[in-house]
């Protein structure tokens, strides 16, 4: 809905996602261009005066689209050791199946224009850089999984319950596959 909605439909996603008489998850600020500053939306204003306030301060559509997938679209988020990164569990290449985020919002960009293969160095590895975010298949998640658990002894940044949170998500994520991990290299 984000990606191919209209202006409506974007507020109406909002609208959508806010409790009665609580502010919205989202457009709680714009900003002023002629402040130069981040100005605070009135805590009354409708989600169309939110919407148009957010629109005024020089901002593309794109990108308050792009700012509604990661707010109200994107759940919790969660450090992989390096056992579970794809330089480890892909050998530094992009993990196989997998859509990178310039694909997946390029419907978005209906004017821009389409991003090149990523060539590849003489080693295999990706030699341009892209924004590093993925929406791994099932398997590559499986992948990092069984990565991990393989080295178990040796995670740093996770521990057990980490690892748990991740194969729930990856269970849920096979259950409703409306849903999926997005998978971001922290450069």
């Amino acid at each position: 809905m984000v990606i191919h909605g209209a202006e409506t439909d974007l507020i109406s996603l909002v609208e959508s996602r806010t409790r009665p008489r609580t502010e919205p998850p989202v457009w709680r600020e714009y900003w002023n261009p002629a402040r130069d500053s981040m100005q605070r939306v009135p805590v009354d204003a409708t989600m169309e005066e939110r919407f148009k306030l957010i629109m005024s301060g020089a901002r593309g559509i794109a990108e308050v689209k792009n700012d509604l997938i990661t707010e109200l679209c994107t759940g919790d988020w969660l450090y992989l050791d390096y056992w579970g990164c794809t330089a480890e569990v892909f050998g530094g290449v992009d993990p196989p199946g997998a859509t990178r985020w310039e694909d997946f919002i390029s419907p978005m960009l209906p004017h821009a224009k389409p991003e090149p293969p990523v060539p590849l160095d003489c080693d295999g590895s990706v030699g341009v850089e892209t924004s590093g975010r993925y929406l791994p298949t099932s398997a590559n998640t499986t992948s990092m999984i069984v990565s991990l658990r393989h080295h178990v002894q040796d995670l740093q940044a996770m521990g057990e319950v980490e690892v748990a949170k991740l194969e729930r998500w990856q269970n849920f994520c096979a259950a409703h596959p409306e849903f999926c991990v997005v998978y971001q290299i922290d450069f």
